[in-house]
This record gives structure tokens, C-alpha cells and sequence, in this order.
């Protein structure tokens, strides 16, 4: 393979090399996100059941892709560009901003709210 043939993973042009470095970059870094999860000692025991709860992963995943791109078109001084080629990465910018915004609004963290509401009820019985 040629570097003209990788160009998308670097200097995506039109909306096909665009869906190709997304998918490019969100499947690496999703990827290595999972891998290092299945092999660290310092995380339970990895079961396909796990990846449901990997949507902040996928969160992060978009924003560190959108964000790359980005940088990618200011670095190669396609300022021109941020308003029609970067219109679906910002969107996802703007869509992820939202969700973890909004989730943000919760002062406190539910997990410890349901614990101690099932201790709670277990002292109650």
C-alpha cells in the first residue's frame, strides 16, 4: 500500500475519505481501549457482557476523532474547510458536548445513591 493510498488516515479529503478516517481513528482508539482493558491487571475480568457499558468509551472515542480532525485541517491551513468538509465532526463535537454535559448536571454519583438506598432497605427488613 501506497502513503497516497493511506492519505485518508492523515489528510482526509471529500466525504468518503472523511467516513474512512473516522472509522480509521474511532476503531484504533476504541481498539486500544479494549485491548488494554482486557489485559490489565488493574481492571476485572474482561466478558463480551462488558461492552455494553462502554458507551463513554465510545464518547471519547468520537470527540479524540472530530478533535484530530480539527487539528488536522487548521495544522494543514485548510481553514476553509472547517465550514463544509467539518460539518459531520462538528456535529459529533457538538452532540458528545451535549451528552456529557448533560450528564455532567447530576451532583452526585448514582451508584453510591443505589447502594445506599439497597442498604437502606435492608435495614429496614
Amino acid at each position: 500500500m501506497t502513503s497516497e493510498a493511506l492519505a485518508f488516515i492523515y489528510r482526509p479529503t471529500g466525504a468518503d475519505e472523511i467516513g474512512q478516517f473516522y472509522t480509521f481513528w474511532f476503531s484504533l482508539y476504541f481498539s486500544i481501549h479494549v485491548i488494554w482493558d482486557i489485559v490489565s491487571r488493574h481492571t476485572p475480568p474482561f466478558f463480551l457482557d462488558n461492552l455494553k457499558s462502554k458507551v463513554s468509551e465510545t464518547f471519547n472515542a468520537l470527540t479524540f476523532t472530530s478533535s484530530l480532525y480539527i487539528i488536522f485541517l487548521v495544522v494543514q491551513g485548510r481553514y476553509n474547510s472547517l465550514g463544509t468538509d467539518a460539518i459531520l465532526p462538528l456535529f459529533y463535537s457538538g452532540a458528545i458536548g451535549l451528552v456529557a454535559s448533560v450528564s455532567a448536571l447530576q451532583p452526585y454519583d448514582s451508584k453510591q445513591v443505589i447502594a445506599e438506598q439497597q442498604q437502606s432497605e435492608k435495614e429496614d427488613a
